[in-house]
This record gives C-alpha cells, structure tokens and sequence, in this order.
C-alpha cells in the first residue's frame, strides 16, 4: 500500500499538471527576458566594461599567485558557439527532466 503523502503529492501534482506547465513556460519566458535585457545593458556599458577589463588585466598578470590561473583560463572557457550549444543542451535536458517528472 503506497504511503498517504506520496499519494496526495501525486494527486496535486495531476490535478495541476497544466497550471504547472505554464508556470515552468512562464518561468522560462522571464528567463529569456531576463537574458536579453542583460545583454542590452551589457553592450551599452562595454566601453566602461573594456576599459576596467584592460586595467585589470595586466595587474592580474603581475600578481604571481594568479599569473598560472590567468594564463590557463583560455583553456577552460568555450568559444561562444560551443558554450550556446552547451546552454541550450541543458535547458533542454532540465525540460525533459521536468516533464518526465510530472507525466510520472
């Protein structure tokens, strides 16, 4: 015999299968959102980013103790097209986990 709680959660989780379905599609609507408006600030702050960036580039560099994590970081981060596809890989993996565990 299957425990009471389990049962009721399972009971909620389909009787409100769509509302949550459109909560997880809302979500992901204010997520893209949320991105772009990002972005669109990022690229009107780039000069400023630029020249901060340019400054503390070299003083990095100097410090001995993050000179190897500086020159090895270029090993690590992925060309844009690759860390998309990446991005984009596991939000379709995290949907699908979410939807096989409401359809469960």
């Amino acid at each position: 015999m299957p425990d009471p709680e389990v049962e009721r959660a399972a009971e909620f989780l389909a009787t409100h299968a769509l509302l949550l379905l459109g909560l997880g599609i809302a979500v992901v609507v204010v997520s893209f959102v949320a991105i772009v408006v990002a972005v669109r600030v990022v690229g009107r702050l780039r000069p400023s980013l630029l020249r901060g960036f340019t400054w503390l580039v070299p003083h990095a560099r100097a410090a001995h103790v993050l000179s190897p994590l500086v020159t090895r970081t270029s090993l690590f981060v992925p060309s844009a097209y690759l860390g998309l596809h990446l991005v984009l890989g596991l939000a379709l993996a995290a949907a699908v986990t979410v939807f096989a565990a409401l359809s469960e």
